[in-house]
């Protein structure tokens, strides 16, 4: 199986890399991303254009449906790198035949409904797994559980099931999502460091720990707390405020000589 833990480590380490954990991430805020990409997809379906079509713009930014759901697993890998144990992935589940996925009569069946609509389907019970991976986040972090009913629960199930309702869309309409994965991944790699970052002044104003204080006391973050985990996200966090210093004076070096250029016109 191509998404293995080799995958999510080069995801996670290249985000790392490029400063998407240089603040403390919430478990809401990676819901809310999850649910944007799922959003976009079905956007890229609307447009008319073919599931498997990528196209470009801005450059060599790939877009299209097969993009935006390559998007969705690396954000789930990304999770998965970052979490406090690491999160393997069950190459074995994702490869696993159940009543859908590779299910040879009912991908036949499949391929007859307009990509959309079967898409529609296939967001909302990945909604549904994504609600529930989120209450039991809140409940019990990163660790498995087993509830009233003596069945097994944790983050991890619900966020599997996820991977394998877009592999089983990608199956269906022949999109090939080793070669999607590998493709965002070297273009994600390719850009600036920080780029999300770059001229966002509000960032220079926000001191992160604060907002980790602020989801600590809240009971959220992406990591199950321990003290050595809240340790290494301060001396994170602490990096961050010197490093926005450093762009400040820089910045406003560079408005002092933009002064002087303009003193001595």
């Amino acid at each position: 199986m191509y998404i293995n833990n080799k995958l999510r480590d080069l995801v996670y380490i290249n985000n790392l890399q490029h400063g998407f954990w240089d603040n403390i991430r919430s478990y809401d805020e990676f819901v809310n991303n999850l649910v944007g990409e799922f959003q976009e997809t079905e956007e890229e379906l609307r447009s008319g254009r073919k599931p498997t079509e990528v196209y470009f713009k801005k450059g060599n930014k790939p877009e299209g449906a097969p993009t935006e759901l390559a998007d969705i697993i690396i954000f789930i890998l990304d999770y998965f790198g970052g979490s406090e144990p690491k999160i393997d992935v069950d190459e074995a589940f994702l490869e696993t035949p159940d009543e859908y996925y590779k299910n040879p009569e009912h991908y036949e069946k499949a391929r007859k409904i307009e990509p959309r609509q079967y898409f529609v389907d296939i967001k909302k019970a990945c909604r549904n797994h994504i609600s529930i991976s989120a209450f039991h986040h809140l409940l019990h972090g990163n660790e498995p559980y087993v509830d009233e009913s003596g069945r097994q629960r944790s983050v991890s199930m619900e966020l599997h099931a996820v991977i394998k309702l877009v592999l089983e869309f990608c199956d269906i309409y022949g999109i090939d999502m080793e070669k999607e994965l590998i493709d965002k991944i070297n273009y994600n790699n390719s850009r600036p460091k920080d780029y999300r970052k770059m001229g966002q002044a509000e960032l220079l104003e926000t001191d992160p720990n604060k907002v980790f204080r602020q989801l600590l006391s809240k009971g959220w973050g992406m990591y199950k707390e321990t003290d050595a985990v809240v340790a290494e996200r301060q001396k994170i966090n602490d990096t961050v405020l010197g490093k926005r210093k450093e762009r400040a004076k820089l910045e406003n070096g560079e408005a002092l000589g933009e002064k002087d250029e303009d003193a001595r016109g």
